[in-house]
C-alpha cells in the first residue's frame, strides 16, 4: 500500500480525517446495522481501537487485475471479427443471409440473460471465487469454438460465451465500488474500460502472427486455441490474486484495513453486504435517472455492432488484403483507449462535466457513421479516419458506467 491519494477538485481529501465525527459515523451505521443489514464494514470500524487519523492511501494491486481480465473479455469477444478474415465464415457456412450478423447478436442475448444471475452469485458468495469461476468457464467455452463445424454450433457457443462473460462488467463495478470513493470511481472505471481500446492494438498483432500458421487446422482455429488457453489459465490465477474487498483482503494489518474501510464512509453505502433489499429495487425502477442512463447506454452502443463485429471486414472492403486489414485495426484501439482515459480523467477533474463530455464523445461516433455512409469508396483515407472515430462510443459508455 503506497501512493498518495488524488485530490478531489483541488481540495486535499486528507485533512487528517477522523471517524469521531459523530454525524458521519451515524450515517454510515444507518445504511447497515441500523436497518438490520449487517454490513461487514461496520464490524471493522467498531473493532478498531487505534489512532483514527490517517493520510489517505489506496490499494494499487487491484487495477492491473481488472484491466487484464476486462482486456481478455474484449479480446475474446472481438475474436469473431478477426477470425472472419481467416476463413471462419466459409468453414462454418456463415456467409449465407444474416448468419454472421446473428452470430454476433446471439452473444448479447446470452449476455442479457446471464448478467443478473452473475450479480446474485457475487452478492451471495465470495466475489473472487465467482469471478474466477466465470473467467475459467468462459475460457473453456472459447476454446470449444474449434469444435464447431457449422453455423448452429457457433450459435450455441456464442450464446453461452455471452452468458458467461456478462458478469464481468457488473462484477467490476461492484469491486470498484467496494474499494474507492464515489469521486474516484469514474476514473478507475475509465482505466479498466480503456483496455478495450488498447487490447485492440495487441490482439491484431497476435492474430497477425497466428494468421501465418500453416498446420492441419485453419488459422482462425489457432486463434481460438491461444485465446481460450490464455483466458482459462488467467481465470484460475484470479482465485489467488484478486483482492475481494477491504474487509476480507489479505496482506493488510488491522490499521490498514481500518483505513480502507473508513475512507469509504463518504459513499454511505457500506462495503460488503449479502442482504437483498427489495426497497432499493423499487426505488431504482421509479428513478427517472436510471431510465435516462438505461436509454443513453442502449442508444450509444448501437454502433458497437459495427465496431466489434464488422470493423475488420469493413476495412477489408476498402481494398486491403486480409493481413493488412487486421493490422489497420490497431489505430482504432489506440484512439479509443486514449479517448477513454482522457474523458474519464477530465470527468474526474472537472466537477459536473460528465454529461457534456459524453455528448462530445458520442458526436465522434455520429460523425464517423455519417462519413462511412456518404464518402465514396475510393476515399480510403477519409474512410479509415471515419472508422477510427466511430469507436468514440467506448468513452461515452465508460462514463455512463461511472454515473
Amino acid at each position: 500500500m503506497a501512493a498518495e491519494l488524488e485530490k478531489d477538485g483541488g481540495v486535499d481529501m486528507v485533512e487528517r480525517s477522523t471517524l469521531r465525527d459523530t454525524e458521519d459515523q451515524t450515517d454510515f451505521h444507518k445504511t447497515s446495522e441500523g436497518k438490520g443489514f449487517n454490513d461487514e464494514a461496520v464490524k471493522v470500524l467498531d473493532n478498531y481501537t487505534g489512532d483514527q487519523s490517517w493520510t489517505d492511501e489506496e490499494e494499487k494491486r487491484l487495477m492491473p487485475l481488472l484491466c487484464i481480465t476486462y482486456g481478455l473479455q474484449y479480446y475474446d469477444k472481438a475474436m469473431l471479427s478477426q477470425a472472419a478474415l481467416f476463413g471462419l465464415r466459409d468453414d462454418l457456412d456463415l456467409g449465407i443471409g444474416n448468419r454472421y450478423s446473428f452470430t454476433s447478436s446471439i452473444f448479447y442475448l446470452g449476455f442479457i440473460i446471464g448478467a443478473y444471475p452473475a450479480m446474485v452469485l457475487a452478492q451471495k458468495f465470495p466475489i473472487e471465487r465467482v469471478a474466477s469461476a466465470i473467467v475459467t468457464l468462459w475460457g473453456i467455452c472459447l476454446l470449444l469454438t474449434i469444435a464447431c463445424t457449422g453455423y448452429r454450433g457457433i450459435y450455441a457457443q456464442r450464446f453461452f460465451l455471452g452468458l458467461l462473460e456478462s458478469g464481468v462488467s457488473p462484477l467490476f463495478m461492484l469491486i470498484v465500488g467496494s474499494w474507492y470513493k464515489k469521486n474516484e470511481q469514474a476514473f478507475r472505471m475509465g482505466i479498466w474500460y480503456s483496455i478495450v481500446g488498447y487490447i485492440s492494438i495487441i490482439s491484431p498483432l497476435i492474430n497477425f502472427g497466428l494468421g501465418h500458421a500453416h498446420g492441419s487446422l485453419s488459422p482462425w482455429r489457432y486463434m481460438y486455441i491461444f485465446a481460450g488457453c490464455l483466458t482459462t489459465l488467467w481465470g484460475i490465477l484470479l482465485l489467488f490474486v484478486l483482492p475481494p474487498d477491504p474487509v476480507r483482503a489479505k496482506g493488510f494489518d488491522q490499521r490498514e484495513r481500518y483505513i480502507l474501510v473508513a475512507r469509504l464512509r463518504v459513499n454511505n453505502s457500506g462495503v460488503r453486504n449479502t442482504s437483498f433489499k427489495s426497497s432499493q429495487v423499487k426505488e431504482l425502477l421509479a428513478d427517472v435517472r436510471f431510465w435516462l442512463l438505461f436509454w443513453a447506454g442502449m442508444l450509444c452502443m448501437i454502433g458497437n455492432g459495427a465496431v466489434s463485429t464488422f470493423i475488420p471486414i469493413i476495412i477489408h472492403g476498402f481494398g486491403f488484403n486480409t493481413l493488412i486489414s487486421l493490422l489497420l485495426v490497431t489505430p482504432l484501439g489506440a484512439y479509443s483507449g486514449t479517448l477513454m482515459l482522457v474523458a474519464s480523467y477530465l470527468a474526474y477533474k472537472i466537477p459536473h462535466s460528465r454529461k457534456y463530455i459524453m455528448f462530445i464523445c458520442q458526436m465522434g461516433t455520429l460523425i464517423g457513421a455519417a462519413l462511412l455512409w456518404k464518402l465514396p469508396l475510393g476515399d480510403t483515407g477519409g474512410l479509415l479516419f471515419a472508422s477510427i472515430i466511430l469507436t468514440s462510443l467506448t468513452a461515452t459508455y465508460g462514463l455512463i458506467m461511472g454515473l
